[in-house]
């Protein structure tokens, strides 16, 4: 049987999924055979102690050598750049995929212009303290397109304009803040990217100056927030976007479109008299 398997598993026509059904039908013949060795029915059995062994032996490698074979396959297709030599992807300190809580596809980069540790910053009016690194991360929403607005809340509720203007202008220039009488307001950013720096100021501790009264003292809570202008100035820049593809578009067209033949030449009445008669000299 074990033969029978091995010839079947030869060639290089196989396909993995043809070797993995091959596989499981052998392991479920054997498991059936060893159904019947627990009942004792020998009847249809010719295959000894030391045999049986042997095929399960076997078995326990064909099937590694499949799962293994398959995992490769997993990690080609998630993976870009994946080297099965070496088992790790080159260009990325090397990791265990079989260790719980890591996945097949690799976190994404951490931006470099943002450390991993999170330190105090020092303003002119007030300080930040980052949290307890043992804590989870602070929650946020989804993105929205376009995003160029944040959400801040846990304000202490002596924080003032020109207070959260110093904090928040380190991560790019503001257009606009709208402040709350609830410890909450709204940052407009000039460009996306400046939204992800104020992101991770999220979960940093403010006290302002300092101070140990209460209303001094709040957790910022920084989060994306969804604007009409936002939204507006998005939809505008897909639309240049797509009139811009189509002009590229038809402009590619007009240069792979075959050349027109030449015009026709059209004869008023008279002068196609003038050529019939002409041309009937010429035969003549």
């Amino acid at each position: 049987m074990l033969n029978e398997l091995n010839l079947q598993l030869q060639g290089k026509e196989k396909t993995m999924v043809n070797m993995i059904t091959l596989v499981n039908a052998f392991k479920r013949k054997m498991q059936h055979l060893s159904s019947k060795l627990q009942r004792l029915d020998l009847g249809n059995i010719q295959i000894s102690h030391q045999s049986w062994r042997s095929h399960g032996r076997h078995l326990r490698n064909l099937t590694a050598y499949a799962a293994q074979s398959r995992l490769k396959i997993v990690y080609s297709i998630c993976i870009p750049r994946f080297d099965h030599g070496l088992g790790i992807m080159t260009g990325i300190t090397p990791i265990n995929p079989m260790m719980a809580g890591i996945s097949l596809v690799p976190p994404p980069p951490v931006p470099t212009e943002l450390s991993a540790s999170k330190e105090i910053i020092h303003c002119n009016s007030c300080t930040l303290f980052p949290q307890n690194p043992n804590l989870p991360p602070p929650s946020t929403r989804e993105r929205p397109p376009g995003c160029k607005t944040v959400f801040v809340g846990g304000l202490p509720e002596n924080a003032t304009e020109e207070i959260i203007r110093e904090v928040f202008n380190q991560c790019g220039e503001i257009t606009a803040i709208r402040k709350s009488k609830k410890n909450f307001c709204h940052i407009r950013f000039t460009e996306e990217f400046m939204v992800d720096k104020a992101i991770y100021l999220s979960g940093y501790r403010m006290r302002i100056g300092s101070s140990t009264d209460k209303k001094d003292s709040g957790r910022l809570h920084v989060d994306f927030a969804q604007a009409r202008d936002d939204f507006y100035e998005w939809e505008c820049k897909q639309r240049l976007l797509a009139r811009e593809e189509r002009h590229r578009r038809k402009i590619e067209e007009e240069r792979l479109r075959p050349p027109s033949p030449p015009p026709i030449m059209h004869f008023s009445d008279h002068e196609a008299g003038l050529l019939a008669e002409k041309l009937k000299g010429n035969y003549i």
